[in-house]
């Protein structure tokens, strides 16, 4: 089996966001998203700039 890429925290926001999630806030280095009907799910950022959605 492959292993998977690694990809940065604001890359996976945005797939993220493709997929229903909105930023509900973010904490120090990290971005916490929800959804209305899914867990919620939070990614480590190393740059802090504007917010990927």
């Amino acid at each position: 089996m492959k292993r998977l890429a690694n990809i940065s925290g604001h890359k996976a926001v945005k797939i993220f966001c493709k997929f229903g999630y909105q930023i509900a806030r973010q904490t120090g280095s990290h971005i916490i998203l929800k959804h209305p009907e899914k867990p919620p799910w939070s990614f480590p950022t190393i740059k802090k700039s504007r917010l990927p959605c």
